[in-house]
């Protein structure tokens, strides 16, 4: 996989191939201290999918035994994606998001392939609407995402942790943002930095995902949100295997 972005102000590129089974080989421009660190959040190479006592997860995790975590490396990203993402499909979003980093800075190539890095929070948050929407987000979403550049310029979103009451307080900062929903806030911990227990509420794709892994097709959205009582505190794995089983492996 190949990535650019920032290691805070500085920008960097990062390409990442197996070395063996068991073994990843990364080279790029940034320091290797500050590899190790990404790998850990971008690709959790330190975490693994836990088994299930729900026998339908714990076959999806036997299926797709070599199942990892992917985020963006950071909330702020993860925020980004989510906003451009919500109500559209996956592809979709992807040439969105790339339309949206293009208007602030030149790609870096990476293996011959262009790579465009998100712009970073203090260049989003005096971006005008007008130039943002040029990317193909509505004016809502345009204004969520300069007002997000916002919150993190001036430090109003803490600093994520695993503790419950940090996660809670990021939760109703982001929350705090015009057009920011819960679905919003937890696809940016799932996709941001990889929350094992993330659960996007209501996402259609998860249902029909659920409905297919437990053969119930008329499982309904509360049934689905109930159900996922019983994932914690690894909903976001299980939504992960249920999205894996619908859509397939990346």
């Amino acid at each position: 996989m190949s990535w650019a972005g920032w290691d805070e102000s500085e920008l960097v590129w990062r390409r990442v191939t197996a070395a063996g089974e068991r073994s990843l080989m990364i080279e790029g421009s940034a320091a290797a201290d500050n590899d190790r660190r990404w790998l850990a959040v971008t690709l959790a190479v330190r975490q693994q999918c836990p088994v299930f006592d729900d026998p339908t997860l714990e076959g999806l995790r036997r299926r797709f035994s070599s199942l990892g975590v992917y985020a963006a490396g950071s909330l702020y990203e993860g925020v980004i994606a989510s906003i451009i993402g919500q109500s559209i499909s996956v592809s979709a979003a992807a040439i969105v998001e790339q339309r949206f980093a293009a208007l602030f800075n030149p790609p870096i190539d990476i293996a011959n392939r262009p790579r465009w890095p998100l712009p970073r929070a203090d260049q989003l948050a005096i971006a005008e609407p007008a130039i943002v929407r040029q990317s193909g987000v509505t004016r809502r979403r345009a204004e969520a995402l300069i007002k997000t550049g916002q919150a993190f310029t001036t430090g109003e979103i803490p600093t994520m942790t695993s503790d419950p009451d940090a996660i809670d307080n990021v939760r109703r900062s982001l929350l705090a943002i015009s057009t920011i929903r819960s679905w919003t806030v937890e696809s940016a911990f799932l996709w941001g930095v990889g929350w094992s227990d993330a659960y996007p509420l209501n996402d259609v794709a998860l249902l029909r995902a659920a409905r297919q892994a437990y053969r119930l097709p008329t499982m309904t959205m509360g049934d689905l949100n109930q159900q996922s009582e019983h994932w914690r505190p690894n909903r976001g794995w299980a939504s992960r295997l249920l999205w894996t089983a619908l859509l397939g492996t990346a």
